[in-house]
């Protein structure tokens, strides 16, 4: 026969207290989720600063090497040097900060000339090559920087034979402005050039938008740009 005075000593969780034992493991869930996703966004954007940074110091030595390199179209003859100095060779920028999320503008364009020798015979002739920056907004998600340089004159290859880069991705805003040297944060009175172009690119995080990296440079110029006074001898 059971004993039924042995079933009621035993003991059992009452209904309150699997109630607080689930509030305590729900709340035990939710803090480590919590410091898990915490973890995972630190480590995300991170790693995106990362990637951004590297990406914007390459696109803006690119940009610092090539408009440092902008020149007019130039013909070395014995005596002398002629230059062409017309308004279609001036560097063309737009002015100012640019916001290009969603947009697909030209941001700059302008001419490496390597000069030609006026001599019978040469093999080195004149060459012209064409720059342009663009923003591009194929993506939904994403704005780039593409840089595009054409060979215009001074080779075989067809001119239509475009060299695409991407400089960067995720791109928010461009600012372009033409400083005078001396008041450059790089200023150097042993230099010759009165102005410089000052651009600033910066790129905002796709999911977490408050999340910004930017860089600047200051480009010596050695042609004159679009914002420039045409009677201006500078």
């Amino acid at each position: 026969m059971m004993n039924f005075n042995i079933m009621k000593n035993k003991k059992a969780f009452t209904m309150v207290e699997m109630l607080m034992a689930l509030a305590v493991l729900s709340m035990l869930t939710y803090a480590l989720y919590t410091l898990f996703s915490r973890t995972v966004k630190n480590v995300d954007i991170a790693d995106w600063k990362s990637r951004m940074q590297t990406k914007l110091r390459t696109a803006t030595k690119q940009l610092s090497k090539d408009i440092g390199a902008a020149t007019y179209p130039a013909t070395i003859k014995l005596n002398d040097t002629i230059i062409e100095k017309d308004a279609k060779w001036n560097l063309k920028f737009k002015d100012g900060n640019t916001a290009i999320k969603g947009s697909s503008d030209t941001l700059l364009e302008f001419y490496i000339c390597t000069p030609a020798r006026d001599i019978p015979d040469d093999q080195s002739p004149q060459k012209i090559i064409k720059c342009v920056l663009k923003a591009n907004n194929d993506s939904a998600e994403h704005t780039r920087l593409i840089y595009e340089k054409t060979v215009e004159k001074g080779t075989a290859a067809p001119l239509d034979d475009i060299k695409k880069t991407i400089l960067a991705e995720d791109v928010t805003y461009f600012d372009a402005k033409l400083i005078k040297a001396e008041d450059a944060s790089t200023y150097d009175a042993a230099n010759k050039v009165k102005y410089l172009l000052r651009v600033e690119l910066q790129c905002a995080h796709i999911r977490y938008p408050k999340t910004i990296v930017t860089e600047y440079v200051e480009i010596p110029l050695l042609v004159k740009t679009n914002s420039q006074d045409p009677k201006s001898n500078d």
